[in-house]
């Protein structure tokens, strides 16, 4: 598969990509999770999603603390071996520590631990054997992308990029709103999906829910978001209880749920553990651990990771061009180099008075700004205000409303309008700047119509440059779309490839069939013959010259 490698160098040196640290960044992700051969799969997951008492269940002991409020909060990878060391905790700075006992798995890797784990602690190995599989695949634990700490979401975004394949537990609920927006996001890094409905044991027969109609339901909002997308994603859905799965496998737990009067016997946690449906989710682990160990298979995830990756960078890249093509207009950059000479001779002779009287138009804008920012800002927040108000009065079931507090789910929709506000700030902060920078211009025509900075920046550029920019980026642009096309080509040509060949497998094996009926006729018509020569007795001797 040395033509991928080829693709992603050739990606690296591209005008549009090599100066871009993100992007190079992205192609890095790609190239080594192709190349990585241990197979990993990131689970993911809110806080109230049930994710660490599920990955309990994979390993079958209570090791992962597990609460209704968010306790990951570093990176854990779950390595399928057994071995003396059984914690290893790797700190930022560079130190490692390791432990023989699985007892301080809560304080290196919750939020509930004395120390500030998220800032000190890099990620944490815990080594257990769990899986048939004889290979060291990993599970990864990831923080989750609605976590309250600022670092959460950017861990966890990595180690999908990581990973080759990715588990999503779904809440009670099914899919959220948060889920739909997550899986979005999701779906540009990662193809393979085990889509995991956790708390089966909690529906209620009584009010109609069934596993069935459960299922349906996660599976039309799945392909609804894969098809808003048109995403190319292979997936599988699982309805389980992961708490009756964790119970069936690790015999420490005496009971179910914590006000059970009676303990677990063998009997009843083998009945809890087939009513779990996790063999389900293991089975799936495995064909995805086999898939992978193909290179065939990390060919084709590299192949979707380029094609998304590319259509982003074009997308991306052609907006800027358009706005700074745009902004560039706006300024009335064109200017004849004789008049420009002329400017910067007479502006030479008063620049600093020129740069004082700037100043002060500048500290003036921004104080004009300043005091209307601070009154959007108080209008917002009495939006923000009035709109959580709105929301937590429709509440009316109080156990609902007491599940909604401790899942945390009113300070996130508070967290989404903030967030979604100061985004607006920054595009506020964007045109102010820039209108501060065009009140400047208009000034300084009085002057001699360009400060000396500015000229020198000017006379590089005329409308002739600008059509020439234009030109070279399309031109780097059409590059990368070749290189896209030829990349979805080259997967049609590969897939018609292994289409022939399989029909010609098809013919091959009916040949061999019929051979092996033909041969066995032969066979038979030998026999028949041997038999009929035995009932006929001995040939009699010759008793003519050439006549029997």
């Amino acid at each position: 598969m040395s033509e991928l490698l080829k693709i992603i160098n050739d990606l690296k040196t591209n005008p549009l990509i090599k100066d871009n640290d993100r992007y190079l960044e992205e192609l890095e992700y790609i190239q080594n999770r192709y190349e990585d051969k241990n197979f990993k799969i990131a689970v993911v997951g809110e806080f109230s999603s049930g994710k660490s008492t599920f990955i309990n269940a994979l390993i079958g002991k209570d090791l992962l603390k597990h609460a209704t409020l968010e306790t990951t909060a570093t990176v854990t990878y779950i390595h399928n071996i057994d071995q003396d060391i059984k914690i290893s905790v790797n700190y930022t700075d560079g130190r490692v520590v390791e432990y023989k006992d699985y007892s301080f798995i809560q304080d290196t890797t919750t939020t509930l631990s004395d120390e500030d784990v998220i800032n000190n602690i890099d990620y944490v190995d815990i080594y257990v054997k769990f899986s048939d599989i004889d290979d060291d695949f990993n599970i990864v634990d990831t923080p989750g992308l609605n976590g309250t700490a600022d670092k959460h979401r950017e861990k966890t975004i990595d180690e999908i990029k990581r990973a080759h394949a990715c588990i999503y537990i779904l809440q009670k609920n099914g899919i959220t709103d948060s889920d739909r927006e997550f899986l979005r996001f999701l779906f540009n890094y990662q193809k393979n999906f085990i889509f995991v409905q956790n708390f089966i044991d909690e529906l209620k027969a009584s009010e109609g829910e069934t596993l069935e109609k459960k299922m349906n339901s996660v599976k039309n909002d799945i392909e609804n978001i894969i098809k808003l997308q048109n995403n190319e994603i292979e997936y599988n859905i699982v309805g389980i209880s992961a708490l009756k799965a964790v119970v069936g496998k690790d015999k420490n737990i005496n009971r179910l749920y914590e006000n059970d009067l009676l303990e677990l016997t063998d009997e009843i946690r083998e009945k809890h553990l087939k009513d779990s449906n996790i063999d389900q989710v293991e089975k799936l682990i495995n064909l995805l651990n086999n898939k992978i160990n193909n290179e065939e298979s990390r060919y084709n995830l590299a192949i979707y990771s380029l094609e998304v990756f590319l259509k982003n960078v074009i997308e991306k890249e052609s907006i800027i061009v358009k706005r700074n093509n745009e902004f560039l207009k706006n300024d009335d950059i064109y200017k004849d180099k004789e008049l420009i000479d002329q400017e910067i001779e007479q502006l030479e002779t008063n620049k600093e008075e020129i740069i004082k009287k700037l100043n002060n138009l500048v500290d003036s804008e921004f104080i004009g700004y300043r005091r209307l920012i601070m009154k959007d800002i108080k209008e917002k927040v009495d939006f923000i205000r009035s709109n959580m108000e709105d929301i937590i009065s429709k509440e009316n079931d109080y156990d609902e409303f007491d599940k909604k507090c401790n899942n945390q789910y009113f300070i996130n929709k508070l967290q989404e309008n903030v967030d979604f506000y100061i985004e607006e700030l920054e595009d506020s902060e964007y045109f102010i700047i820039q209108d501060i920078y065009k009140s400047m211009l208009k000034k300084i025509e009085i002057y001699g119509r360009y400060s000396s900075k500015e000229i020198d920046f000017n006379k590089e550029i005329n409308l002739t440059e600008i059509e020439k920019k234009d030109f070279e980026f399309n031109e780097k642009k059409n590059k990368i779309e070749i290189m896209r096309e030829n990349i979805i080509y080259n997967k049609a040509e590969r897939q018609y490839n292994k289409d022939k060949i399989k029909k010609n497998k098809v013919e091959i094996e009916k040949i061999n069939d019929a051979y092996e009926k033909n041969e066995y006729l032969l066979k038979s018509i030998e026999q028949r013959k041997k038999v009929e020569e035995q009932n006929l007795g001995s040939r009699p001797k010759k008793e003519l010259d050439g006549y029997d």
